[in-house]
């Protein structure tokens, strides 16, 4: 008699279902909407767990934080930004029970390399920044006004708050929750509820 032996995609099925169970918690976690903090919260445990480097990219940062609209992308080793398959956030939002196999979570390229004008430093971009309003910046704010290159094949979060400090010990600041904005699809788009 042989002992059984898996075959490798069948150790590879193990692998990503073992992954997708250390955070099955984190469905429906955007229930409510999301702030930079919840990104930088929900996208880390992610990527510590195995999955992918996701980024949100906000229309714009202020010192209030990042706002306005925001899609997810993957953002790979080089600092390109790939689509986000819509299950990622029917699941973060608890609209899907699972997000589906890591393999499928990257889509097509969106693109090449981008240099935001802020970063938080770790998975919040903005597009814009807003001078008028951004005045009394400092060390001590979450929101760093610099051009940023992916961090991601630093060793990431561990790595990052040994590198920015003053990014853990910042005073929390009150959330800025903002409610996601469904995943676009064809048809006539469904009713979202109003944040609360």
């Amino acid at each position: 008699m042989t002992a059984f032996e898996p075959t490798p995609q069948a150790c590879a099925a193990a692998a990503r279902a073992a992954v997708l169970t250390d955070f099955a918690d984190l469905h429906g976690r955007f229930a409510d909407g999301y702030s930079a903090d919840g990104i930088r919260t929900v996208f880390g445990r992610i990527h510590d767990e195995g999955g992918p480097y996701l980024v949100c990219v906000w229309d714009y940062a202020d010192d209030f934080g990042f706002g306005g609209n925001s899609v997810f992308y993957v953002e790979d080793e080089d600092g390109g930004l790939f689509e986000v398959q819509p299950d990622i956030h029917r699941w973060l939002s608890g609209q899907q029970e699972t997000p589906g196999p890591l393999n499928t979570w990257t889509g097509a390229r969106a693109y090449e390399t981008e240099e935001f004008p802020v970063s938080d430093d770790f998975h919040n971009y903005a597009r814009s920044d807003r001078p008028d309003h951004t005045e009394h910046l400092n060390e001590e704010t979450t929101v760093t006004k610099k051009p940023f290159t992916s961090p991601c094949g630093t060793g990431c979060a561990a790595a990052q708050m040994e590198l920015f400090p003053t990014l853990a010990a910042a005073p929390a600041a009150p959330p800025t929750v903002f409610v996601p904005a469904p995943p676009t699809a064809p048809g006539p788009a469904a009713p979202f509820p109003p944040p609360t």
